[in-house]
């Protein structure tokens, strides 16, 4: 064979190699959720809702602390491995407690603190989901609503649906 078959059946074989490259990745990016574990995909639609709401709820709370309940539990220290570089801070829903009168606040610290709570993830599709959310602030301080949580571009994004202020 010579050199230039050779070099033919090398292109060849790189364009076929490129080819399934590109539609793993397309693959991945629209159908991704059908692959992956239910384990996967409910933390990160968890994890989606979550960084909005903080993003929503930052301003004037850089001293204070985001504490997280998923379902009425504590979330894995795992899953807090996601915020660890959060500002403010993001630990486990148990970690703070509202005062009888008063903002809510850390029990370590004494910071204040906001109670996030999320509830169990509802499935619409393969690619869709809803869960209900609630911030505690305090006494008659709150609010919460309907996030619904989507596979789009190869990422989880949430966009809130409903919510009440208290």
């Amino acid at each position: 064979m010579n050199r230039l078959a050779k070099h033919r059946r090398v292109l060849i074989l790189c364009g076929i190699g490129l080819s399934l490259a590109l539609g793993f990745i397309v693959f991945g990016q629209l159908l991704g959720p059908l692959f992956m574990d239910q384990y996967a995909k409910q933390e990160g639609v968890e994890t989606a809702a979550l960084l909005d709401l903080f993003s929503k709820s930052s301003a004037g709370w850089r001293d204070g602390t985001f504490c997280v309940s998923i379902d009425g539990k504590n979330p894995s220290e795992l899953f807090l491995r996601r915020f660890q570089n959060h500002e403010p801070r993001v630990v486990r829903g148990s970690a703070c407690h509202p005062l009888i009168v008063g903002p809510v606040t850390e029990d370590r610290t004494g910071r204040h603190a906001l109670i996030f709570r999320i509830s169990k993830v509802y499935w619409v599709d393969h690619s869709q989901a809803e869960l209900e959310w609630e911030a505690d602030c305090g006494l008659k301080c709150g609010e919460g609503g309907t996030y619904r949580v989507g596979w789009k571009r190869g990422r989880w994004v949430a966009e809130c649906h409903s919510s009440w202020v208290s």
